[in-house]
Formats: C-alpha cells, sequence, structure tokens
C-alpha cells in the first residue's frame, strides 16, 4: 500500500512539474533584461516543496525543484534554458537523464525580449502586492484532464513573472477544489551562480525513456503513456537542430 501511494505521489508530482513548468514559462519567456532568483513553496495534497526560479540577463534561466523518489530520497530536477547554446535541457536527477530541445533563434529571442504587456484581461482586474511588487491576476484554462484551472499573478516590474499559482480541478461531486498552489518567499536580484546552467555528463534520453527508467529503477509502474505523448515536442525539436 505503501509503494503504491508512493507510485501515484510520483505521478501526480510529474503532473504538477509539468503544469508548473508550462504556466510560469509561458510568462516568463518575455521576461526583463534584469536578473533575479525567485524562490517557492510549492504545495499539493499531503506534501509540500521548496523550487525556485532564476533568470540570467541574456534571458538565459534555470527552473529548478526537488521531487522525492519511491526509496525516500530526494532527487533534484532542474530545466535549463540557455540562450548561448541555443536549447533547453530537463534534466533529471530521478533517473540522471538529460532531454534536449534545441531552440530556433526567434525562441531565443524570446527570451531575451522585454514584457509587452501583462495586464489582466478581466473587466475589473484583481491587483495586489506580494514582497513588495505590485502582481496581477490571469486566469487560464487548461485542456481536459484532472488539472482544469489556473489562476496566476504576475508582477509586471519583474517583465510579468508568476510570483503565485493555484490550479484547480474538480472532485468527485463535480465541484472544483484547489489540486495545487505555488508562491514566492523571496526574490533577490542579481545574476545566478552559473554552475545552475552546467548541464551533467548524463545519457540523453527521450520523455517516454525516462519513464522508462524511473520504472526500471523503482520498481514501479511508470506512467508511459504520459512520456509517449511528450515525445513528439521532444522529436520535433530534434529535427531542428
Amino acid at each position: 500500500m505503501r509503494q503504491k501511494r508512493l507510485v501515484i505521489a510520483a505521478a501526480a508530482t510529474f503532473a504538477v512539474v509539468v503544469i508548473s513548468g508550462i504556466v510560469t514559462r509561458t510568462r516568463i519567456v518575455k521576461a526583463q533584461s534584469s536578473a533575479f532568483t525567485i524562490k517557492y513553496v510549492e504545495k499539493s495534497g499531503d506534501w509540500t516543496r521548496d523550487s525556485f526560479y532564476t533568470r540570467r540577463s541574456d534571458g538565459s534561466n534555470v527552473e529548478s525543484r526537488v521531487a522525492t523518489a519511491p526509496d525516500g530520497k530526494q532527487y533534484e530536477q532542474r530545466t535549463v534554458i540557455d540562450t548561448v547554446s541555443r536549447a533547453k535541457v530537463a534534466i533529471d536527477g530521478l533517473t540522471e537523464s538529460i532531454t534536449t530541445y534545441p531552440l530556433s533563434q526567434a525562441r531565443v529571442e524570446g527570451y531575451k525580449k522585454p514584457a509587452s504587456n501583462c495586464i489582466s484581461e478581466e473587466p475589473s482586474p484583481s491587483e495586489s502586492t506580494l514582497l513588495g511588487y505590485r502582481i496581477v491576476r490571469r486566469s487560464l484554462t487548461l485542456p481536459a484532464g484532472r488539472y482544469q484551472r489556473v489562476e496566476t499573478w504576475l508582477a509586471p516590474d519583474l517583465g510579468c513573472v508568476i510570483l503565485r499559482s493555484e490550479t484547480f480541478g474538480h472532485d468527485s461531486q463535480g465541484h472544483e477544489v484547489s489540486l495545487a498552489s505555488k508562491e514566492a518567499t523571496s526574490i533577490t536580484r542579481g545574476d545566478p551562480d552559473p554552475t545552475l546552467f552546467v548541464i551533467p555528463n548524463w545519457q540523453e534520453r527521450s520523455p517516454s525513456e525516462v519513464f522508462a527508467a524511473y520504472g526500471a529503477k523503482f520498481g514501479t509502474e511508470a506512467p508511459a503513456a504520459a512520456g509517449r505523448g511528450l515525445d513528439a515536442a521532444y522529436l520535433a525539436a530534434q529535427r531542428h537542430r
């Protein structure tokens, strides 16, 4: 029973990681040229963990979080976007894998450009402050699935980076409930530690291969179908090297 809970938790962790990354980077890709580091606390169900996002002045950035594996140990999962090498690399400490997505020059320029507008689309937008920065609320509808809606609070003075988010779904009675949240706990201005951008000499794997390696290492039934669903984007990126 304990192993089953850990497998479910691992799968849920991956889903939250994917959604969190997508939601964060949809706005960060147009962040201002200033450099900063934001630390977050993330919550989902009965677990809480720390994560961070850091950005260099050239638009390169790193997003990192710690995942707990079925063996009870903690492993780092880090995504590096380097505008110099023109690549996005997902680094998975759970399986000692790297998954590389070459970036087009247009994508690279997108990471370098300042945000043009992150004003809420609502007629009467909600505004507040967090850690001394003004934030505005936006709502995003997600594709069909367990996670259906995300509320995000963006900081215009940080290039519309997300400082707070909450992900919603529905319970068995159809009522909307909060499934996950993420909130900034500190913001530090200045260039980050350069070692955060170093890519380990680990095996290159596609998303489905990462899932398979996870299952083989921890003796669990990895959700391989989800990995195969992510392979299309991976293979498309390889064709544009």
